[in-house]
């Protein structure tokens, strides 16, 4: 990979940090927690304490609501994700 590429990659995953860190200054715990429906995928914490975002593999149909705090996991985990193999171990 070029320089200027990964330049462009590194200022693009700033990029989306910034805009993400902007939306989620104000947001409120009861916010991020808020279940619009029964049985909503979210954030909790496991028998070890470690926090985790509920999902199953394949993707149920159809799919189950997501509180915000969950969305804000997953973008968080692609953009790691995206990170890692793009500048770490991947």
């Amino acid at each position: 990979m070029t320089r200027r590429a990964l330049e462009l990659l590194e200022a693009q995953m700033a990029e989306a940090y910034d805009m993400l860190r902007e939306r989620l200054d104000r947001l409120t715990d009861d916010e991020f927690a808020w279940e619009p429906a029964p049985g909503a995928w979210t954030v909790h914490q496991n028998e070890r304490g470690m926090w985790i975002a509920d999902y199953e593999e394949p993707d149920p149909i159809p799919a189950p609501i997501t509180t915000i705090g969950w969305r804000v996991v997953h973008v968080a985990d692609c953009k790691l994700m995206y990170h890692e193999y793009g500048f770490g171990p991947g």
